[in-house]
């Protein structure tokens, strides 16, 4: 039986404005929400379960897979980098480590929309309000 706060906790999940995703050691895809299947131009969870990461975003660079690859096997304890994704949309994208029971069993992946008019709808101002973006560097950098 599951905890009523378990219930909960997915139907935020579910409604988050950003898109979230589990990818497994291999950084296969194990699970995401509804904001994550519109970010890859998914219809159904199904069509994201097993896909390798790179084939969901393939804006991603090879140093961004080195580093996933890094907090997916815990060496590295996370990153936030910015992606520029086809179409002039920036994301922040941010990679946290799974474990279960001490052991390194993946990374969880939050991406969320930085770009100008992304920023402008959740704010519910024009984009000309919003002040100008600076560039964040990266938390951690894998060689």
């Amino acid at each position: 039986m599951r905890h009523p706060s378990a219930d909960a906790l997915g139907v935020l999940v579910q409604y988050l404005p950003v898109a979230l995703a589990g990818f497994d050691r291999d950084l296969r895809c194990t699970c995401a929400n509804p904001r994550w299947l519109d970010l890859v131009g998914a219809a159904r969870e199904q069509d994201v379960i097993g896909a390798p990461v790179d084939e969901l975003l393939p804006a991603l660079g090879r140093q961004h897979l080195r580093s996933l690859t890094a907090v997916a096997a815990g060496r590295h304890e996370g990153f936030e980098r910015q992606v520029d994704l086809p179409g002039g949309e920036l994301w922040q994208l941010t990679a946290f480590p799974l474990a279960f029971a001490g052991r390194a069993t993946g990374v969880g992946l939050v991406a969320e929309d930085r770009s100008d008019a992304a920023s402008a709808q959740v704010l519910d101002l024009p984009p000309a309000v919003l002040p100008a973006r600076t560039s964040r560097q990266p938390l951690l950098l894998v060689p």
